[in-house]
């Protein structure tokens, strides 16, 4: 009863692009695709500043196998606002699914400037510049996100794992003891801990 009501509710209010984004997400968990991509279309051409509505449906055409129309409706949205957080995440995901690294960093990184709020973007930012072998500007986005984010254990396991592959045992001392303040129970970090010679 509650699933038709809300269906009912946005079906009412279809001229709001949520509703149809709603239609959408509920249509995909039926596994009516068709529908779903309809619902998406139409919620973008009526308000076309709506960015869960691209994000959403290149979702749904990625886990489709359609990488290409996933990334073609990001630059859709992207040309409607160049700086969405959320869409530059999404881009750079693709692109570096796509193994386009250079492409994948450089939209990950204008997602963590435009949005330093976000650890994710940041922390994603850290691992495209690892995945590229650039382990100091690694550690620096990791460094910077920290101030913002200091607990964050993303942001600590990634600087964690760049330090390491860097040789730098300094710094990676610094993040497991802070990773072990999070979580002194881990054996795994107590076990980490022992072979860099940490206290």
């Amino acid at each position: 009863r509650g699933r038709a009501d809300a269906r009912a509710s946005d079906l009412f209010n279809g001229d709001r692009p949520e509703s149809s984004v709603n239609l959408a997400l509920r249509a995909e968990r039926a596994g009516d695709l068709a529908t779903a991509r309809r619902e998406y279309e139409r919620s973008i051409a009526r308000q076309p500043w709506f960015m869960p509505a691209y994000v959403n449906f290149a979702e749904l055409q990625r886990t489709g196998g359609d990488e290409a129309a996933a990334e073609a409706t990001l630059r859709r949205a992207l040309a409607v606002d160049a700086d969405e957080p959320s869409v530059l995440y999404a881009l750079g995901l693709s692109l570096y699914r796509q193994r386009r690294a250079e492409e994948s960093t450089q939209a990950l990184a204008r997602a963590a400037k435009v949005a330093p709020h976000v650890a994710r973007y940041a922390f994603a930012h850290a691992l495209a510049l690892d995945a590229e072998g650039k382990l100091d500007a690694s550690l620096a986005v990791v460094d910077a996100a920290l101030r913002r984010h200091p607990e964050d254990r993303d942001l600590l396991d990634a600087g964690l794992g760049a330090a390491q592959k860097a040789g730098d045992i300094g710094k990676a001392r610094a993040y497991v003891t802070r990773l072990r303040t999070l979580a002194p129970e881990d054996a795994q970090l107590a076990q980490l801990a022992q072979r860099l010679g940490v206290p």
